[in-house]
C-alpha cells in the first residue's frame, strides 16, 4: 500500500485500533464476516463510528443469503430460522487436498437488519448498489445529532 502511495497504513485487528477520525473505512468481500456473530454487530458499529469523522463514511458489502442460496443451503437456512438463529451466522471450514483447516464464524447480514441495526449505533444507511443474487453494497453515514 506504502508502495502505491498510500500515506497511513496500519495493520491491526479493528476492535483494538483507536485512530482516527478517518473520511472512510472500507469493508469489502464480505466485510461484516469479522464480526462472526449478530449479537457482535452494534458493538462493531458502534467503535467504526468513534474511527469515523462526522462527515465520514463506512462502506461495506455483504449478502442477503436468502436471496442467493440454493436448495440446500435455504433448508440450512430454514432450520436456523426455526431454532430461532439468526440465518446470516454460519460456520465453514476449508479443505484443500483433503486436509482441513479450522472452523470459523462468519457473518452475512441482509439490509434490513444492517438498516436496522446502523441506526441504533448512531448509522444512516443507504443501499448503493444492489444484486439480484442478494450481494449489496452499503454507505452508512454518521447520524447528526
Amino acid at each position: 500500500m506504502k508502495m502505491r502511495g498510500v500515506r497511513e497504513v496500519y495493520c491491526a485487528d479493528i476492535m483494538e485500533f483507536n485512530g482516527g477520525p478517518f473520511d472512510t473505512l472500507l469493508g469489502v468481500m464480505n466485510g461484516l464476516t469479522m464480526v462472526k456473530s449478530l449479537g457482535r454487530l452494534p458493538a462493531f458499529l458502534h467503535h467504526l463510528r468513534r474511527l469515523t469523522g462526522p462527515n465520514g463514511q463506512y462502506l461495506v458489502d455483504s449478502t442477503n443469503l436468502r436471496r442467493s442460496a440454493g436448495p440446500e443451503l435455504n433448508a440450512l437456512l430454514d432450520a436456523k430460522l426455526r431454532d430461532g438463529q439468526y440465518f446470516g451466522e454460519l460456520t465453514a471450514q476449508m479443505e484443500y487436498k483433503n486436509k482441513r483447516g479450522t472452523l470459523f464464524r462468519e457473518l452475512y447480514v441482509d439490509q434490513e437488519t444492517l438498516i436496522d441495526r446502523a441506526l441504533t449505533a448512531g448509522w444512516d444507511c443507504d443501499i448503493v448498489i444492489q444484486q439480484e443474487n442478494g450481494r449489496y453494497l452499503a454507505r452508512l453515514t454518521p447520524l447528526q445529532y
